[in-house]
């Protein structure tokens, strides 16, 4: 591992976690300084608060470890239903995939990565209960606990996290268990309740709605963020592009629809199938999987670390179908699968080498000894823009509560709700610079910026109380007075 920027998510969670560390008021810094997904940046700022220093290895290592307890969970869940030896080989296919991907999407330390572990587990729990018929009161808390915090995870979560507890109520109502019914409600509903309530006394509760939901829906469901329509972001051609764009994850994919096909096509022996178990194993496979695309793919982005999001629930739907399939389909199957597997693990030992830093990279520390230059390590800067690595390279915190300002760039009936926002919090941490780099090559997606001074309230605002210290670069540099 190298202390490089694998992708701008990550520079935002290192930022969102030393911005937290920096300013007062931490549980208000929690739920508004991490992009809507506080649970994704608390695991990075608890273990700075245990002394770890901040860094992109750190968050690639916590990443590695949420994969190393999904791995663990899928494998259990396997064994739910095949042989120990059986549910070893098969989830190798995919602990090849974690082991050997050096994919900067992959890699970088995303909300991705505690959402697929959260899911996984909380599919064994489900799977579990179907299986034995039984869990006690305290899982069942646990589980909704847990479900109900998905959203805090990362918004797309929302679709899985309705599967398993539809899947889960339905057992429990079947067998009658009303309690264990309210009791898995509640717990689910609860996060969301506490968080209402938080914000309610802060007299905020504005804002847990337009940051929390509101921007998200939007994001989802409007062309407002991708200007592709809504009906073409689920067409079959765009789903495989999707999944088969990067070739750190192709064949293992390739590997999965292959065998899928032929299990689906390989001739029934008409036996009916009356294992409970069984049925709806196989009913949650497909449902987990139809959603994990749909939440892929709903937001009309080709991001790639969203296909994170597929890497189990596509494995799991065919591993449960192989399971109880005629022994040829099975080897065919299987052969198919591993097959693939080797390719994508070959290819990416043979191709793998070090992140390097970005082009801007020179540019960066230009930047970086002027903010260190004018600032102590105490004061809030703010970047207009998006450069989020420059708070991690320079540790000085945000004095607005996301490292980035794109979603003030663009049309959106929110936007003078975020341009509240961004007033509010200024005003509240005064920041010692503000540097307007939205409009140059050292901003990601430059072409979509917009200039502080097309923004009336805050050009004012600035003018009077910061003073213009220079531009170099195209990068505007203005010193609070």
């Amino acid at each position: 591992m190298v202390n490089v920027e694998p992708n701008v998510d990550a520079s935002t969670w290192l930022a969102a976690s030393h911005s937290i560390s920096s300013l007062p008021d931490k549980l208000w810094l929690i739920l508004n300084y991490t992009d809507s997904r506080p649970l994704t940046v608390l695991p990075l700022w608890m273990l700075q608060l245990l002394g770890v220093p901040l860094s992109y290895p750190m968050a690639e290592t916590v990443g590695l470890v949420f994969w190393l307890v999904t791995i663990i969970y899928l494998y259990r869940t396997f064994c739910l239903f095949l042989p120990a030896d059986r549910s070893l080989l098969l989830v190798w296919v995919m602990g090849m995939l974690i082991a050997t991907t050096w994919y900067n999407d992959h890699i970088g330390y995303n909300s991705e990565h505690l959402s697929v572990m959260c899911i996984t587990v909380c599919s064994y729990w489900y799977l579990r209960l179907e299986k034995k018929g039984s869990m006690e009161s305290w899982q069942v808390a646990l589980l909704g606990v847990v479900l109900g915090s998905l959203l805090y995870i990362k918004f797309q979560n929302v679709p899985m996290g309705l599967v398993i507890a539809a899947m889960a109520l339905w057992k429990l109502v079947g067998q009658k268990k009303w309690a264990q019914v309210i009791l898995l409600t509640v717990a689910g509903v609860m996060p969301t309740l506490l968080m209402n309530a938080y914000f309610f006394v802060k007299g905020k509760i504005g804002d847990f709605w337009v940051n929390y939901f509101w921007n998200y829906f939007y994001y989802s469901y409007s062309t407002q963020f991708q200007p592709m329509p809504v009906v073409e972001r689920f067409g079959p051609f765009r789903t495989l592009s999707f999944m088969l764009n990067s070739t750190h994850s192709r064949y293992y994919f390739l590997g999965i629809l292959i065998g899928l096909l032929l299990l689906v096509l390989w001739p029934k022996d008409g036996r009916s199938q009356k294992d409970r178990f069984l049925k709806m194993n196989r009913i949650f496979s497909v449902l987990l999987l139809l959603s994990s695309l749909y939440a892929s793919l709903q937001a009309g982005n080709n991001f790639e670390h969203y296909i994170l999001y597929l890497f189990v629930p596509l494995l799991y739907c065919l591993v449960v179908w192989l399971a109880h399939a005629q022994v040829p389909a099975q080897g065919w199957a299987l052969g198919v699968l591993l097959g693939f597997s080797m390719l994508q693990t070959a290819r990416n030992t043979l191709t793998r080498h070090t992140l390097e830093a970005l082009p801007s990279g020179e540019e960066d520390l230009v930047i970086m000894r002027t903010i260190q230059d004018n600032t102590q390590p105490t004061d809030p800067i703010v970047l207009w823009g998006w450069a989020d690595r420059l708070y991690y390279y320079t540790l000085r915190p945000s004095g607005y509560r996301l490292p980035h300002t794109h979603n003030l760039f663009l049309d959106s009936e929110l936007l003078d709700y975020r341009v509240k926002n961004f007033m509010d919090d200024i005003k509240t941490t005064r920041p010692k610079l503000i540097i307007d780099l939205a409009r140059t090559p050292y901003s990601t997606f430059s072409n979509l910026g917009k200039e502080i001074a097309q923004y009336p309230v805050i050009n004012d605002y600035i003018r009077m109380n910061y003073q213009y210290k220079k531009t170099k670069n195209g990068i505007v540099y203005y010193i609070r007075k």
